[in-house]
């Protein structure tokens, strides 16, 4: 097993050098080019994407706007920024980043804070930019025809550049819409740093202390500690863009769905949560997730204050690992299926009552509601209150080094086609039963 290890990493490696060697080959005589080479030659976790960016900076630096250096002289307010007129005075790297917003917003996808000069690139074609990214290298772009400004932006790494660009900000706009990712609100977010399976540690809390009489001697106390392991899988997707739709300006998919996958990828992480809380695995002692032996199920009842106060006492009168003392949790997160999302909503709204008797408890009105149309495949009956994250462990996802979706691109040399790879590695674990309470409902 050690040899195959060993043997797919050579192997990984050498297809890594070629790409990245391969990216270099054309530019080794520019000033300071041979050195970054061989700086991402002996980075292995240089992938070729990340020498292309350091290629391209390496290459910007000290550029001027292509209009000369006096579009930097100041503006009335002693401002340097160069005037923008299409975008052609913009340094390289700004180039990019102001049309990726462009072509995110032509189709409809909203950028929070997008480059200041987007709105003067909206309207420019693929083309458009690909002559623009030529003038940047010095090239003279008007006896290029469509076609050929599209291949020459391609072979110098500018126009994948900016389509990366375009396709990280459309996943990631998906990935972070909450409409998606109910569970980041009352989860764990970890991180891991390779595939193997990882064990979470709870320690217990202290011993108490032991009355020591005169002359007497101190008695030793200990901690003990529990396991809870979790790994990472690997999911994702290829898109693919064709040559002709480059040509075209037809840029519509490599926009949408970079976007759906962006959105597929949260959905996929609060899959793994709430299949933990309806699937009910066993924990470490061997008995299910939520059971009485744990102290964490309610008497079967409809939502109501009464039955929201017994999940709260099983949660508070919790003890810790070794028993010694009661954890003293408040639960912070109420969740419920789509079907008892208004339910939900009217018992902790902040309303006056006719009477003090029928006050709703502070306690209760301090609740967050989180809704998942997911738990209504299980039960549309069933709900859950669950402790804050950073006061009990429940449920953690991790990701592979902390990250988010990654998004790796590469040229197609047999269909004239660029590739772009959406690529998630995550895994999601219930750490601890005691911040947790169910009630099946009725």
């Amino acid at each position: 097993a050690h040899f195959a290890e060993v043997a797919a990493f050579v192997a990984r490696e050498r297809d890594r050098r070629r790409e990245v060697r391969a990216l270099f080959a054309r530019l080794r005589d520019r000033p300071g080019v041979v050195e970054l080479l061989d700086q991402c030659l002996d980075d292995t976790e240089c992938t070729p994407t990340a020498a292309g960016a350091r290629l391209l900076a390496k290459l910007g630096e000290g550029a001027q706007p292509i209009n000369g250096p006096h579009a930097l002289a100041p503006d009335a307010y002693g401002h340097t920024a160069p005037p923008i007129t299409n975008g052609a005075n913009l340094h390289h790297a700004e180039f990019l980043s102001a049309a990726a917003d462009a072509i995110l917003a032509r189709h409809g996808v909203r950028v929070k804070t997008p480059h200041p000069a987007a709105r003067d690139l909206v309207s420019a074609s693929i083309t458009d930019m690909a002559s623009t990214l030529q003038g940047h290298r010095g090239r003279t772009a008007d006896r290029f025809s469509r076609a050929e400004l599209v291949r020459a932006a391609i072979t110098s790494r500018d126009l994948p550049a900016l389509l990366e660009n375009v396709a990280h900000k459309s996943a990631m706009i998906g990935f972070q819409e909450t409409e998606a990712a109910s569970h980041r609100r009352w989860t764990r977010q970890g991180t891991l740093p390779d595939f193997k399976t990882a064990s979470r540690v709870a320690l217990s809390e202290a011993p108490g202390l032991a009355l020591v009489p005169e002359g007497g001697e101190y008695q030793h106390g200990a901690l003990i500690d529990a396991k809870q392991t979790i790994r990472l899988d690997t999911y994702g997707r290829i898109v693919s863009l064709s040559r002709q739709a480059l040509v075209n300006d037809d840029l519509g998919e490599l926009v949408r769905l970079p976007q759906a996958l962006g959105q597929a990828a949260a959905r996929l992480e609060a899959d793994q949560v709430y299949g933990l809380l309806t699937d009910n695995p066993a924990m470490r002692d061997g008995v299910a997730l939520f059971h009485a032996t744990h102290g964490n199920v309610g008497t079967a009842g409809a939502l109501t204050l009464a039955t929201l106060a017994e999940l709260r006492k099983l949660i508070r009168v919790q003890r810790g690992l070794a028993g010694e003392g009661v954890m003293n949790l408040t639960p912070r997160f109420l969740i419920v299926p789509a079907a008892l999302e208004t339910d939900a909503e009217q018992l902790i709204a902040s309303i006056v009552p006719a009477s003090t008797a029928n006050a709703v408890p502070e306690w209760v009105r301090q609740l967050e509601v989180v809704v998942d149309a997911r738990l209504d495949d299980h039960s549309e009956t069933g709900f859950y209150l669950a402790a804050a994250p950073e006061a009990a462990d429940t449920v953690e996802v991790a990701r592979l080094d902390g990250q988010q979706p990654a998004i790796e691109q590469q040229n197609d040399f047999n269909t004239d086609a660029l590739s772009f790879k959406v690529r998630l590695d995550v895994g999601a674990a219930v750490l601890d039963w005691r911040g947790l309470a169910y009630n099946a409902g009725l």
